[in-house]
């Protein structure tokens, strides 16, 4: 967090001053880690791999054995500036990211009356 706040007074005092910022190595905070970008075109996913951050998908599970029917059945949870984003958004200098694993979940049950006659008793012999 402190190398965080350092960046972001540097570059605050560099652009009150007139000064150029620096435009080749932006900085972005992940979970406030602070992660150089390094190339133009970085996105979010880029991001999250050099922070050591590994975020998954949910898995969708059998409600009867729990085996997975869908191991990516819901996307993981991302927000750049607390709004809603894909792994693929495009990112700028001072965004903060924060990401969740996908939650697990269970397939969905429905429950039915069926109305018919009543069941007959085996024959008996």
């Amino acid at each position: 967090m402190r190398r965080w706040a350092r960046a972001t007074a540097a570059l605050a005092v560099l652009a009150a001053l007139g000064g150029p910022v620096p435009a080749e190595k932006p900085v972005v905070a992940v979970r406030d880690t602070p992660v150089v970008v390094r190339a133009a075109g970085w996105t979010v996913a880029d991001a999250l791999r050099a922070a050591h951050r590994n975020v998954r998908p949910g898995a969708l599970r059998s409600v009867v054995s729990g085996r997975v029917l869908d191991a990516s059945a819901n996307p993981p949870r991302v927000v750049v500036d607390e709004r809603p984003a894909a792994l693929d958004t495009p990112l700028r200098a001072d965004d903060r990211i924060d990401a969740a694993d996908g939650v697990d979940s269970v397939e969905a049950v429905v429950e039915r009356r069926v109305d018919g006659p009543e069941p007959a008793l085996p024959p008996v012999e």
